[in-house]
């Protein structure tokens, strides 16, 4: 997803880059794209260097991976009812490790509740990354408990409520009105 100043067509702003279905091919992917390592993609802000690929006018915002069918927008049907997890980090982290870490539990299925985790994505925030998980529940204590911990524990965050949780209804809502 790149980021642009028309916001008119969320989707027209996203690009898919491939499709797996099965570890081998995923690894083909993975190894083969640069998208492996966030940094190579996204503006470089010790050095106020903005990248923008050839073919784009404008600079990546975010990468994702999703599962087939399911757009990372709030108002996906399957996204809609849900909620992302998140934290931000600081850019002088090992993002392409912590990246990694993500996309590989997602793959792996061992996030908790993995039928009902959609995909995860990396955003650029200029001096920090914000990670998100997102699945297809919200405001379900048991679940969010345990998806915080594991989410704290795999990104290596002092504490548990460095994970927020937002709502994609509402978010929808308050853009919408």
């Amino acid at each position: 997803m790149w980021n642009t100043k028309d916001t008119s067509n969320y989707e027209k702003n996203m690009q898919k880059v491939g499709e797996f279905s099965d570890l081998w091919t995923f690894w083909q992917h993975w190894a083969n794209l640069p998208h492996s390592d966030p940094k190579f993609f996204f503006t470089d802000s010790s050095k106020n260097e903005e990248k923008i690929p050839t073919g784009l006018n404008c600079p990546i915002e975010a990468i994702g991976v999703f599962k087939d069918g399911v757009v990372p927008a709030w108002e996906d049907k399957a996204n809609k009812p849900g909620c992302d997890f998140y934290t931000r980090l600081s850019a002088d982290q090992d993002m392409k490790s912590l990246w990694q870490k993500t996309v590989f539990t997602l793959i792996g299925e061992t996030f908790p509740f993995p039928e009902e985790v959609n995909g995860v994505r990396i955003l650029d925030r200029g001096k920090l990354f914000k990670i998100e998980v997102w699945v297809s529940y919200y405001d379900q204590p048991e679940k969010t408990t345990q998806m915080k911990e594991n989410i704290a524990k795999l990104l290596e965050l002092q504490r548990m409520d460095s994970v927020e949780i937002a709502a994609h209804e509402e978010k929808f809502t308050r853009i919408k009105n």
